[in-house]
């Protein structure tokens, strides 16, 4: 089946990037008043002898992008969410129309588009810039995926700083490709190597450290040999595999489907440029670790004012510094300790080390600190920031 497309003449518009689909209605007034208006376009989307959706016919038929719209045709709380740059499900009102056809359409998308979720993003990242740029604080590297938004805002804004891509996000992507190029025909065996091209990718940029970019790129490049059994003659930045014996396998056969086109997916021109600009010593990791900890001391499922939330991410911090860098559980026998567990996120296992328990110093010395401060009768206050949707503009009652 393919995918839902618009029905109207001239746009083949798919759900997604702010666009969505909606279904004729079932009323019959109505429902000839939306055939009547796409028949009506100019002639660019012209479909004048078009008698509607047949309800035999196919679903595709049946369905009107968000873009032949305007905005009074959406509900009230779609706009809202919209205006506050809030994303939500949109949502048309009973009596909604199409009436933007052809060039009415590129303009009116510029509105819309202008109200998605990506203003508020941004005004976070001018924030957080801005208060480390307070406390005297210079961004020698950040570390993100690979969004291209976020690759141009950098580049404008901090054009002194490093940007690095981290290499959970790249290797999630590679890994999707060859999880699809694994289900065509003849292509199993890609299934059996996923899991090494994965760990290659992480072994390419730890073991970089302090070299440029092009080495991990050559790193990299040289596992399409690798998994046809081929170890030496990589290229003159990494000339041959470092490993030891391998253990009998099953190799991919050179020239076969499934070597083409894992070669094509690993040596993608994009994602070999990317590469070169792997972390190889930080990695986002750490702090999705930082904001497990940030959901125990104050949950999502909570709201909190400014001051509430900002003393709960001062405990988190206070929490996470001060076990970051706890040792591991050392067994009788002198070996570190183990556990398997079954993360959410994959069908496999993972073996993970056994932590020693968690320390709590930073409580002590926050009750002295307390008790200092109420002593001395000393006010500590910190002015709350305007929010994040002060700079829009907000609907009047009658919007």
């Amino acid at each position: 089946m393919g995918r839902s497309r618009c029905c109207v003449g001239g746009c083949s518009n798919v759900p997604g990037n702010g666009i969505s689909l909606h279904t004729f209605p079932k009323e019959e007034k109505l429902r000839k008043q939306w055939i009547r208006s796409i028949q009506m376009t100019g002639s660019e989307c012209s479909r004048a002898g078009w008698q509607g959706p047949s309800k035999n016919g196919s679903a595709n038929a049946q369905l009107v992008c968000s873009e032949h719209f305007e905005l009074t045709m959406f509900t009230m709380t779609t706009r809202t969410k919209w205006s506050l740059g809030l994303t939500y499900r949109t949502a048309l009102i009973d009596e909604a129309i199409p009436t933007l056809f052809g060039d009415k359409v590129r303009k009116s998308n510029l509105d819309q588009v202008q109200a998605r979720p990506v203003v508020r993003k941004r005004e976070v990242r001018r924030r957080a810039t801005d208060s480390l740029r307070r406390c005297g604080l210079s961004l020698a590297e950040i570390i993100t995926d690979r969004h291209l938004q976020i690759q141009k805002w950098i580049r404008e804004n901090l054009p002194g700083t490093v940007h690095s891509f981290d290499v959970w996000h790249i290797g999630k992507a590679v890994k999707k490709k060859l999880l699809a190029l694994s289900k065509e025909k003849d292509c199993n065996i890609v299934c059996k190597w996923m899991k090494s091209i994965t760990n290659h990718l992480y072994w390419s940029a730890a073991s970089s450290q302090g070299e440029e970019g092009s080495m991990i790129a050559a790193k990299w490049t040289s596992v399409v040999n690798h998994v046809q059994d081929i170890h030496t003659g990589h290229g003159d930045l990494y000339q041959q595999c470092t490993h030891g014996p391998l253990e009998p396998r099953e190799w991919l056969k050179k020239g076969s489907k499934a070597a083409a086109k894992m070669e094509d997916i690993l040596l993608n021109k994009r994602l070999c440029k990317d590469i070169k600009k792997l972390s190889t010593g930080f990695q986002t990791s750490t702090l999705e670790s930082f904001h497990s900890v940030i959901n125990h001391f104050a949950p999502k499922m909570t709201a909190y004012s400014f001051h509430g939330q900002m003393c709960r991410q001062y405990l988190a911090a206070l929490h996470f510094n001060e076990n970051v860098q706890r040792g591991k559980k050392i067994s009788k026998n002198g070996k570190f300790n183990l556990k398997i567990v079954f993360p959410k996120y994959k069908d496999d296992f993972s073996v993970k080390f056994v932590n020693d328990e968690m320390t709590f110093g930073y409580v002590k010395e926050l009750l002295d600190m307390c008790i200092e401060i109420c002593g001395e009768k000393n006010k500590l206050s910190t002015p709350a920031p305007p929010p994040l949707t002060s700079g829009k503009r907000k609907p009047t009652k009658v919007e």
